[in-house]
């Protein structure tokens, strides 16, 4: 049991894990075939270490780039002489990143897969990488990168919707009744989710509350890069009104239909 927070008097839940576990395994899933299962299974050898290394690269990428190639080399080169030449913790982790992706290409390579254009089979996005290429290096990478935004952003979006409608009950209410009126007590399927205005606007209202992305978060704040700063930048994009943590309105991206983004 979570220990009671001292200021509110209330337990604090972080759901924030489970859902970049749940867009781990669900990216997985599509990309490769099989999932890692970390959500399920946590603490399996296989799970955790895919897991500890892909949180590690992509919360530490920009320090220790800094380190290698920015202002800090000069600490950089000092730490590589303390280590005695050796790997630091980032390259560590992104080829424990690359081995896990190498097997479960090798394996589903090995499986073999069908070439038909099945509309009712499950796809695949190793598949159809297979046809293009058999350079496995090259289709690692492409999963890598497409796993990275599948993943970070999906899972910290999620993340930033409970948050919000954890505040407004009221708003759960309409998403809960929504839900529970288009599924009719079935799981959902790409149509039904397409009929879920309300759940619409509140991830489009979500983004709007502030960074969605654990890998670039910081990096957009100090740029000015992330969807509060480009919407509040008049040469890009000038929204009705731009929202804040404790506004949240749903509804009105109903008639909120923004243009697309140009550089400016």
């Amino acid at each position: 049991m979570p220990a009671i927070n001292d200021f509110s008097g209330l337990i604090d839940v972080d759901l924030q894990p489970l859902f970049l576990r749940m867009t781990l395994d669900s990216a997985t899933e599509l990309l490769l075939g099989k999932s890692f299962h970390t959500q399920l299974s946590p603490s399996d050898p296989e799970s955790s270490t895919f897991t500890e290394a892909f949180d590690f690269a992509v919360r530490n990428f920009y320090r220790y780039d800094a380190l290698r190639n920015g202002f800090l080399a000069p600490l950089g080169f000092f730490q590589w002489l303390l280590r005695g030449g050796g790997k630091d913790r980032l390259t560590k982790s992104c080829e424990a990143i690359h081995r896990a992706i190498d097997d479960k290409i090798e394996q589903r390579l090995q499986e073999g897969f069908d070439t038909d254009s099945d509309a009712t089979k499950k796809y695949i996005f190793l598949d159809g990488l297979s046809q293009q290429t058999n350079d496995k290096t090259q289709i690692r990478d492409e999963i890598v990168s497409v796993l990275f935004a599948g993943r970070d952003s999906t899972g910290s979006l999620l993340s930033n919707a409970m948050f919000m409608l954890a505040r407004k009950p009221h708003v759960w209410n309409q998403l809960r009744d929504e839900v529970m009126s288009v599924t009719q007590g079935q799981l959902p399927d790409a149509a039904m989710l397409r009929q879920m205005k309300c759940a619409r606007n509140i991830l489009t209202e979500s983004k709007w509350a502030g960074p969605y992305s654990c890998l670039g978060s910081d990096l957009q704040r100090t740029m000015g890069t992330s969807e509060q700063a480009l919407a509040a930048n008049p040469l890009i994009h000038s929204p009705p009104s731009l929202p804040s943590h404790s506004c949240k309105r749903p509804r009105r991206q109903r008639q909120h239909h923004p243009t697309a983004w140009r550089r400016p």
